[in-house]
């Protein structure tokens, strides 16, 4: 399955500004909503949603926005922080005008050198903490740390002529998440190394796989075969960690990449059902009419 870039993410977001970026594996910068084309005072938004493929980090500062993150609804608010994990669905559906904050994207593969750096297990933890609490609000103290995490890791990005820069950003980057750990750590009262339920280590891993397979593979029995678990307890488990079922999680990751392809012009619906692996055009047809509205033509066409 293709990935989105790094860079096609920052265009998306089109909000950011004065962004220190390195290579095409992380940016740095300040997010105003009012360099968003469109927005207005308090107006819903007509943006799709999108699958984030990067760790997305904002500590807004001023303003407030509704989004929904795997299709459910969250308010963002002044002094909070937005942690968006790779897989997470997102769309933007209002924000204030004078909305700001400071905003990080950091790529998967860039991602991965902490479970290569011994972090793997604290890491899965926290992932899988931040992902079911993706807003946290924030104290004073709270917000300084992160200010000051996210000005090392831009000092770091526009440090010219190092030799070892990317291992310098890498360990800035890792700075600031343990620090962030450390703040989800006191939110839920506890000091405790986090660690992962066998169910939320399967879920985990669900996610993983789904996001990978699911443009070739539609159904729940090839998902708990890799995970070595039947298929009803596979559904049991998502519902329960969830409230979605197997079934549900699969047809929205199907959507999602319909969704994306079909609003690439270069490709017939024709080339659209083709890469999804469906039988052929109707039955594609069929199945997003069923859970859009708007036949693929006419999703197109909107």
């Amino acid at each position: 399955m293709s990935n989105l870039p790094l860079l096609k993410i920052v265009n998306l977001m089109r909000g950011a500004s004065t962004v220190d970026s390195f290579r095409d594996e992380l940016a740095v910068g300040e997010f105003i909503g009012q360099s968003i084309p469109g927005i207005r005072e308090g107006e819903a938004l007509p943006f799709s949603p999108m699958r984030v493929d990067a760790l997305l980090m904002l500590l807004v500062e001023e303003g407030s926005a509704d989004i929904q993150i795997d299709y459910a609804p969250f308010k963002v608010e002044a002094k909070s922080f937005v942690a968006l994990m790779p897989t997470h669905v997102i769309q933007l559906m209002r924000m204030d005008a004078h909305f700001k904050g400071k905003l990080l994207i950091v790529s998967r593969g860039f991602i991965d050198h902490f479970n290569r750096s011994g972090m793997k297990n604290h890491s899965a933890a926290n992932y899988m903490e931040a992902r079911k609490n993706p807003v946290t609000p924030l104290s004073p103290s709270d917000e300084n740390v992160i200010l000051q995490g996210l000005e090392r890791v831009r000092e770091k990005v526009n440090v010219k002529g190092h030799y070892y820069q990317k291992e310098a950003l890498q360990t800035a980057v890792v700075a600031l998440c343990i620090d962030l750990a450390n703040i989800f750590a006191h939110h839920r009262g506890t000091l405790s190394t986090p660690s992962l339920s066998r169910k939320e280590e399967l879920f985990e891993q669900f996610l993983q796989l789904l996001y990978t397979h699911c443009r070739e593979h539609h159904g729940v029995a090839f998902y708990a075969s890799q995970l070595c678990i039947s298929p009803q307890y596979l559904s049991m488990l998502l519902r329960e960690q969830t409230g979605k079922s197997a079934n549900k999680w699969i047809d929205d990751a199907v959507l999602m990449e319909a969704k994306t392809l079909l609003k690439t012009p270069q490709l017939s619906v024709q080339q659209v059902a083709e890469q999804l692996h469906f039988s052929d055009q109707s039955t594609f047809g069929k199945f997003f009419k069923k859970h859009i509205g708007l036949s693929p033509l006419e999703f197109r066409r909107s």
